[in-house]
């Protein structure tokens, strides 16, 4: 399976959850954080050069955290509202 396919797969999975899960608007938020940066990474690697590919993997951990801080700030938005 091709990294963008893998992408779009992976961020269509994540906004299916989300959904199910009544995630508001700052997950999709970073959820469209992510897909710039799978976007990005995609660029990165498309030419199969050795020192883009690395950079690419190490960048890797920013698509997690965009995910991560989306679901964090719609947490702490919900609690706010609780509050």
């Amino acid at each position: 399976m091709s990294r963008a396919a893998h992408s779009l797969i992976s961020v269509t999975v994540f906004a299916v959850v989300g959904s199910m899960l009544g995630l508001g608007m700052a997950y999709y938020i970073g959820l469209l954080c992510a897909a710039g940066i799978a976007i990005d990474h995609y660029t990165l690697i498309r030419e199969r050069q050795r020192e883009t590919c690395f950079k690419a993997f190490l960048h890797n951990n920013w698509f997690g955290a965009a995910v991560f801080i989306g679901i964090a700030l719609d947490y702490l938005l919900r609690l706010s509202r609780v509050l």
